[in-house]
């Protein structure tokens, strides 16, 4: 026969002996009091042990539902349904990488080192932008960058409770404008539709996370696009839940003109576009070391606020002394370093304003000299919107008195 009595042990831990007895000691008494098995311990959770004929059920209860109860290498803590710990550090890690296009979109993720030693991915980080061009970005680490004119640096921070860890993000400037599609809503993977016919859209499937990068579009073009979530329901911006909708691409062109006079209505090349300079030519004369002054303009000839980057020859210092640039336009301004470097960059305009330059130049006289100077002019959104003007330079020496 078998009997069961109830003891408390000197953990607290509350234990329900069952004694397992043969009949030759049917009417022995049985006393949990300083009862030790020393067999195979319990799981976490509890468990059955066995020592010879007895066998211990042991079990959490109530009696550590405030505490915690030790028990050799078990450590119950009651009132959980699992052991807590607390994160010490925080690694932050971005899919597909750290160099973001402009406009483009990254996933970043938080994994926990927690004070045991194991870790955790984590999707209850606290997200925050340090620094850098960064558009938005969501209560899940998904990260919108915004437009730039140099490859820039972002600097984004995860944090869960007193552990932290940040990421540096490099900002990619494209060689046009960009045109990424982004939307909310539904769960992906997704699918988009997209071109410029709407009766034969491309179909790009298979997409993790709410944002499409189409790459580099044609200028002033319609686009039709439409996206569906993993159910099919259509999550579109702006949608009607059957029908694509559509965006046209702005137009980048500066105009890049050449003359002798200040007024920009007198220069050559007005609404021609070349890489060649052809049509957009002037020349300036020079008569010994007098300096010479030539003058072109840029005008917007876009669809939308633009800006520019002008690059210059610089002198040629066998016959000339000095050439050096001047914008007219918002207050005299000498930006021959720049131009003859990286590019002298010029805040946007809106479409049809014109900016005005100044060359002066001066030549050594002591013989004849000759230079072309090339004007090179490019969108500031889109290099695919170019022009080039050139300055065919001419001095003479001063003649000897007799």
């Amino acid at each position: 026969m078998s009997r069961s009595l109830l003891f408390q042990g000197l953990s607290g831990l509350a234990a329900t002996l069952m004694l397992s007895v043969s009949p030759a000691l049917a009417d022995s008494t049985a006393s949990g009091g300083g009862v030790k098995l020393t067999h195979a311990s319990p799981g976490e959770g509890g468990g059955q042990v066995a020592a010879g004929l007895v066998t211990a059920e042991v079990t959490t209860g109530s009696a550590i539902a405030g505490g915690v109860s030790l028990g050799g290498v078990v450590s119950e803590t009651g009132g959980f349904t699992g052991q807590l710990y607390d994160a010490t550090a925080l690694t932050v890690s971005a899919d597909p990488g750290t160099t973001v296009n402009e406009g483009g979109a990254v996933q970043l993720t938080a994994n926990a080192t927690l004070d045991d030693g194991t870790t955790l991915n984590t999707g209850e980080a606290a997200w925050t932008v340090n620094s850098g061009p960064i558009t938005s970005i969501s209560a899940t680490g998904f990260v919108l960058a915004g437009t730039v004119n140099a490859t820039t640096s972002a600097n984004v921070e995860g944090a869960m409770g007193s552990a932290s860890g940040t990421i540096d993000l490099s900002i990619l400037n494209l060689a046009y404008q960009p045109n990424s599609l982004t939307w909310e809503g539904g769960d992906g993977p997704y699918t988009v539709f997209f071109g410029t016919d709407t009766n034969a859209l491309t179909e790009i499937a298979g997409l993790p996370t709410s944002i499409y990068d189409p790459g580099q579009l044609e200028m002033g073009t319609t686009y039709y696009w439409r996206v569906l979530d993993m159910s099919a329901a259509d999550v579109t911006p702006g949608g009607n839940g059957t029908d694509p909708v559509s965006f046209t691409t702005s137009i980048f062109k500066p105009d890049m003109r050449v003359g002798n006079k200040g007024n920009p209505a007198t220069h050559r090349g007005n609404n021609v576009y070349n890489g060649s300079g052809g049509g957009q030519v002037a020349t300036m004369k020079l008569k010994g070391t007098r300096p010479g002054k030539l003058y072109f303009s840029v005008e917007n000839d876009g669809d939308t606020d633009d800006g520019h980057r002008f690059r210059g020859s610089k002198a040629n210092r066998r016959s000339f002394k000095t050439v050096n640039y001047y914008r007219l336009s918002g207050g005299r301004a000498n930006v021959t370093g720049a131009a003859i470097r990286a590019g002298f960059l010029h805040g946007d305009v809106i479409p049809g304003s014109i900016v005005s330059y100044q060359i002066l130049a001066k030549a050594k006289g002591k013989k004849k000299a000759s230079q072309t100077l090339k004007l090179d002019v490019k969108s500031s959104a889109d290099t695919r919107g170019a022009d080039l003007g050139k300055a065919k330079l001419k001095g003479t020496p001063t003649k000897k008195k007799r």
